[in-house]
């Protein structure tokens, strides 16, 4: 065998190794990805609620995913609550972390967060859809 068919040959081995270390040993993320293969089972009695969110720099509403903040999608899901109490001010300050990370004209002048429950199969609820603005803090000592 040349060279690279020994390279080839190890790559493959160290990729298919780490997927049957992960299902092995339930890992939640491994470094080729961060999908969640292993997540544990939600009761169904638990009601599911998707937080996304919106933003504008005054003209028309667009959406902001993890990456627009620096984080991955499941990071941004993780700190964004499903309670309309205290969504405001959390992801305001988002908000505000956006702004922090891009000049002037690229800020942000407004913000929403919908949340909308997830209807699980075989079990009777609500339907639940709100928006809620989000309070973005002005910016101190800021120079951009």
């Amino acid at each position: 065998m040349t060279l690279r068919e020994w390279l080839l040959s190890v790559f493959f081995v160290a990729v298919i190794g780490l997927k049957v270390a992960e299902g092995v040993f339930r890992l939640e993320s491994w470094p080729l990805s961060d999908v969640r293969m292993f997540s544990r089972r939600v009761p169904p009695e638990v009601v599911l609620q998707q937080v996304t969110l919106t933003g504008t720099r005054g003209g028309p509403w667009f959406p902001l995913a993890g990456a627009d903040f620096g984080l991955g999608d499941e990071e941004l899901r993780r700190r964004l609550p499903p309670s309309l109490l205290s969504l405001p001010s959390i992801c305001g300050g988002l908000g505000a972390e956006y702004n922090a990370r891009h000049p002037p004209a690229e800020r942000l002048t407004g913000m929403r967060a919908r949340v909308k429950r997830i209807p699980r199969p075989g079990v009777p609820s609500e339907p639940f859809d709100h928006t809620v603005d989000c309070r973005i803090p002005p910016l101190v000592g800021v120079t951009r």
